[in-house]
């Protein structure tokens, strides 16, 4: 790989290719003494060679050459490299890649000399025992190998289901940083993967039974309980839940959860008043939330709403424009309706614009109700607190 123009080609890890037969050295003592004087003077940390006498092309014999990886302490320019071993430019080749890391970079170079990495599997598989390196060059594969199997092993048992995402990514992380930093994208897929398939499995069963999403929309003042009663309801009857609350990526952990809860939801905070109906939507299964980087299938069976505002007072202070996306269609896709205040929770229904009590029973779930005093302090109740001894 040579430099181009202005543009400078560097890195830290390199492979050298060239035939024996022009190898700019009288022996591979020679090499290896320019080595040595590379990890002195240069920066150079490790180094490992291999000659490769058995590779076929077409049938053919190849040439005898060698394959020599390099790593050094920083980035070098391949000019300087190829400069080092008194040859051209175009024998070196960069081993780095944009997005992955240094250590994997590495390992995947002093793979290939034994033509064991996924693009080599088809060469002649040269014994590790023939790898010359100023470190312990077996040990070193045979541990990356062993992460390699056991991180692809971990991996295997999360798409089977027989382990959650938590409990992969924790067992993946007894590797280390670096082996969970590799497969952490492998397992982000894997669980987009699984996300898909459930859904299908989800939208099937609910067209099948034609059983609607049960949407209830919770508004009252600030300490009335209304998401301690959310979560309480899912939790007493097992139901996973995902609570999504005012920030600019709502639905970003969002991962298959049964039980879905809008928190604190107000007009044009996080979810604009069209995308609001299609959640909403009890009889459309076949709906995705915006996320950053995937939309996210939404499989809820429940969608609870809590918010300072009644539908009425959303709907006016939500600004809507089009007027397909009336009032009429917040109300209609709503299962029940509760009001709390402090000590009671009311049932309403749609009456015009007004909501008319059905029932009501004593809220339970309110700060007075739970005994909660106030947080709020003066300046000389704040000064006059003291430590925890």
């Amino acid at each position: 790989m040579s430099d181009e123009g202005n543009k400078i080609t560097r890195s830290q890890i390199v492979m050298y290719v060239q035939q024996l037969s022009y190898l700019p050295f009288n022996s591979l003592d020679a090499l290896e003494r320019r080595l040595k004087e590379l990890k002195k003077d240069k920066g150079l940390i490790n180094w490992a060679y291999i000659i490769h006498n058995k590779d076929r092309k077409n049938g053919k014999a190849i040439e005898k050459h060698i394959h020599l990886d390099l790593r050094f302490k920083t980035r070098m320019s391949v000019k300087s490299i190829a400069k080092m071993l008194d040859d051209e430019t175009e024998r070196i080749e960069v081993f780095t890649k944009r997005g992955q890391s240094l250590e994997q970079s590495w390992i995947n170079a002093l793979s290939y000399l034994i033509h064991r990495t996924a693009k080599s599997k088809d060469k002649y598989p040269y014994d590790p025992n023939e790898v010359k390196a100023n470190f312990d060059y077996i040990k070193t594969i045979k541990n990356a190998e062993k992460s390699i199997v056991g991180a692809n092993k971990i991996v295997d048992q999360f798409l089977k289901e027989e382990i959650d995402y938590d409990t992969a990514e924790m067992l993946l992380s007894n590797y280390g940083a670096k082996v969970l930093s590799k497969n952490k994208k492998i397992l982000d897929d894997a669980q987009n993967f699984l996300n898909r398939k459930h859904y299908k499995e989800w939208v099937k069963d609910k067209k099948k039974t034609n059983q609607s999403i049960i949407v209830v929309w919770i508004w009252g003042e600030a300490g009335t309980g209304k998401t301690s009663f959310c979560k309480d309801f899912m939790n007493e009857r097992n139901i996973e839940y995902y609570e999504a609350s005012g920030h600019n990526d709502p639905f970003q952990n969002y991962a298959g959860e049964k039980g879905l809860i809008l928190d604190e939801l107000r007009p044009r905070n996080y979810i604009t008043y069209s995308d609001l109906l299609k959640i909403l939507d009890p009889y459309d299964y076949d709906k995705t939330a915006v996320a950053r980087y995937h939309n996210k299938y939404l499989m809820c069976d429940y969608i609870f709403v809590t918010s300072p505002f009644s539908p009425y007072s959303f709907y006016k202070n939500a600004q809507v424009k089009d007027t397909n996306d009336s009032l009429d269609q917040l109300h209609r896709r709503i299962s029940i309706l509760l009001h709390f205040t402090s000590k009671d929770i009311i049932e309403v229904k749609v009456e015009g614009n007004t909501y008319k009590e059905i029932s009501r029973i004593k809220n339970v779930w309110s700060q007075e109700a739970r005994g909660q005093q106030d947080n709020k302090l003066s300046l000389n109740e704040l000064t006059d607190l003291k430590g925890n001894d």
